[in-house]
């Protein structure tokens, strides 16, 4: 479990993540009744509240929501 949480809780493996993510949702516009994308889109979103759930259950609530939206950004 700690693993996984390691993983969610990675800035690169999530970057990669929206990068995908948002590529789908382009793509997708072409073609907007697809089945396909829906279901894409219905997995990114599980994976973004389970990093959100692995962030706050690592960092604790008010952590989790202390850090500036621009962190890690120089």
């Amino acid at each position: 479990m700690e693993r996984l949480k390691d993983l969610l809780c990675s800035d690169r493996v999530m970057l990669y993540a929206i990068m995908i993510n948002t590529a789908l949702m382009f793509i997708g516009g072409f073609w907007p009744d697809s089945l396909w994308f829906e279901a894409a889109d219905a997995v990114f979103t599980l994976l973004f509240l389970f990093e959100a759930w692995a962030k706050i259950s690592r960092m604790g609530w008010r952590a989790y929501w202390a850090i500036p939206l621009a962190a890690g950004i120089a």
